[in-house]
């Protein structure tokens, strides 16, 4: 009697902000929640000043004090926000920014899409918003931040994905039957460490400083992107060579 073989299935892991999508998905809802006036009075002030201290760059954590910002209104807010109201927003927001994306990322997904891996996004933002973005770009399985719902309103339960991403994607490992061989993750911040460290080829996309300073360290590929041109960089004796470029 012969043995069924199962075959394992290629996987790439993308984490969508500041990494396929140029922008953050979670932010450009919350503020066109504020700009609304949905987050409540002044929210939107708030919101802009915290962004305008980042654009400054007034200290090295400015992006992630406006981070902070933004997720403090729209949590403080959120019981009062009609569930159906919040689903408009996001489809005007998909819309306005559904191609607004990267090359690199999105020609690596086409390409690694055309070889047979399936496609997954690991994602901080909005689950409602990360779905149709998703099925947009032709990921095959999207993971995105969860709230919860009860009569239409949003109950202030939350579930994000950020500090949980390595266990998510080693859940879906052992669910769908996919090998680590050949497998690749990119994301762009030190939040994103945790999957790279459980694929064969991590890519470490425009990458914070810390993400840099580990991925120097763990000889991982670096890839910047500026403009309309992108810059591979290979790991030499701890430092970095350019290896290839798009011209």
């Amino acid at each position: 009697m012969s043995k069924e073989i199962t075959i394992q299935r290629k996987f790439a892991v993308f984490d969508i902000d500041g990494t396929l999508f140029r922008s953050a998905l979670y932010h450009e809802v919350v503020d066109e929640l504020a700009r609304q006036g949905k987050l409540g009075k002044d929210s939107w002030q708030r919101i802009s000043e915290a962004r305008q201290l980042w654009k400054q760059r007034t200290h090295p954590d400015s992006f992630w004090d406006f981070v902070n910002a933004s997720v403090t209104e729209f949590e403080t807010a959120l019981p009062h926000i009609h569930y159906d109201d919040y689903l408009s927003v996001i489809q005007l927001v998909f819309e306005m920014q559904k191609d607004h994306v990267y090359q690199y990322t999105k020609q690596l997904l086409n390409d690694l899409k055309s070889k047979g891996y399936t496609i997954i996004a690991i994602s901080g933002s909005n689950q409602e918003m990360v779905d149709p973005f998703a099925a947009y770009h032709g990921f095959d399985i999207a993971i995105g931040a969860e709230f919860e719902v009860k009569n239409g309103l949003f109950t202030g339960k939350n579930k994000y994905m950020h500090e949980n991403k390595h266990v998510m994607l080693e859940r879906l490992i052992q669910e769908n039957n996919f090998t680590v061989a050949g497998s690749i993750a990119i994301g762009d911040t030190h939040r994103d460490i945790s999957i790279l460290a459980v694929v064969e080829q991590p890519i470490a996309f425009n990458p914070n400083r810390q993400l840099f300073e580990h991925a120097k360290q763990h000889d991982w590929k670096v890839v910047i992107e500026r403009k309309n041109m992108w810059y591979e960089l290979e790991a030499s004796n701890g430092s970095y060579i350019l290896a290839q470029t798009n011209d």
